[in-house]
This record gives structure tokens, C-alpha cells and sequence, in this order.
């Protein structure tokens, strides 16, 4: 996480392969998006995600890019990263099948939560996140995810920009920014 980290009211934070919003209501409809997400309801509500035929429901999932999902209108952690995120597969206890959502255990819930949670300032948050979860990409590159991320990072300043003296930004425009 060498790249500047963006912030917007300190409820969403973005670097170079990673994304979280803190404490804001995620997409109540069914959706997907270009890169992994992990998903923490703030509220102990479910979070929903579809998978081979059915919902598997958690306070917290990991859903894989590309899959469809959906979650209660409340306060949620929502992480989105790069697919090159190397670490996800040490955080399940294994090689880590994308082609399926997965429930958070107790542990990694635990983690990130104590990471991301409310009154903290976002861009610690992120970098005790990265440290406490050794965030670290393959060594191998990909120009058409480097210049998707780039594009993401230009957006978010336009936003940032935009935004002026708004209470809180345009939350729905930055999770666009993810959609599939």
C-alpha cells in the first residue's frame, strides 16, 4: 500500500487495489462487482450472497468477484480488492475457491472488524488492515487491472472534488465504481 490513500468523510478510503466503506448502507439489490468484497454487517444483520443455487447468509462473507449479491439496508464494512490479493486464501486456512462465497469466521470477522469500525481515523484503519492481514499483491502485473484501478483512483478525486462542503459524499457513485 505505497500509493496515496484517498479519503472521503472518513467513511470511504482508496488505494491501488483496495476500497472500504465504513458504517454506510451497502446495495440493497441484487449486484455484482469486478473485484472481491468482503461484507460486514455493522448491525448483526445478514449479508446475502448467491452462490452455486443458493444464499449463503452471515454477518459477514467474502464474495468473489463476479458474483451476485445483496445486503440488509443498514451500516456495513464493505472492503473491495484487487482479484491479485494473494493474502485471501491464508485467511480461509487454504487455497481459497473463488468460484463460491464464503462465511466469515469468528476470527477474521473479529479482525477486520477491530480494523474498521467507527470514530477511527479511515486511513490507520486501512493501514492496520494491511499490516495486520500482511495485504500484499502476486508479483506478477496486469495492465488491464492496473489501468482499471487508476481509472477507479481518478474518479474518486473527481468525486472528492465534487463533493465540497456535502455533508457526506455520493456514496452510491463510489460503489458504482466497483459494480460489475
Amino acid at each position: 500500500m505505497s500509493d496515496k490513500i484517498l479519503i472521503l468523510n472518513q467513511r470511504f478510503a482508496c488505494t491501488t487495489g483496495l476500497a472500504v466503506f465504513i458504517g454506510v448502507p451497502g446495495a440493497t439489490h441484487d449486484h455484482a462487482h469486478w473485484t472481491h468484497q468482503i461484507a460486514i454487517d455493522m448491525d448483526s444483520h445478514d449479508v446475502e450472497c448467491f452462490c452455486e443455487g443458493q444464499w449463503i447468509k452471515s454477518t459477514g462473507v467474502f464474495v468473489p468477484a463476479g458474483h451476485p449479491h445483496r445486503v440488509a439496508n443498514s451500516r456495513q464494512i464493505n472492503l473491495f480488492f484487487d482479484t491479485s490479493v494473494d493474502w485471501i486464501d491464508e485467511v480461509f486456512g487454504g487455497d481459497l475457491d473463488t468460484a463460491c462465497g464464503r462465511v466469515l469466521d469468528r476470527d477474521t470477522l473479529q479482525g477486520i472488524q477491530s480494523c474498521f469500525y467507527e470514530g477511527v481515523d479511515i486511513e490507520t484503519s486501512m493501514a492496520i488492515f494491511a499490516k495486520a492481514f500482511e495485504l500484499k499483491s502476486q508479483n506478477h502485473s496486469n495492465p488491464r487491472t492496473e489501468h482499471r484501478w487508476a481509472e477507479v483512483l481518478k474518479k474518486v478525486k473527481v468525486i472528492q472534488q465534487d463533493q465540497g462542503n456535502k455533508a457526506d459524499p455520493e456514496y452510491g457513485k463510489l460503489g458504482a465504481l466497483f459494480m460489475a
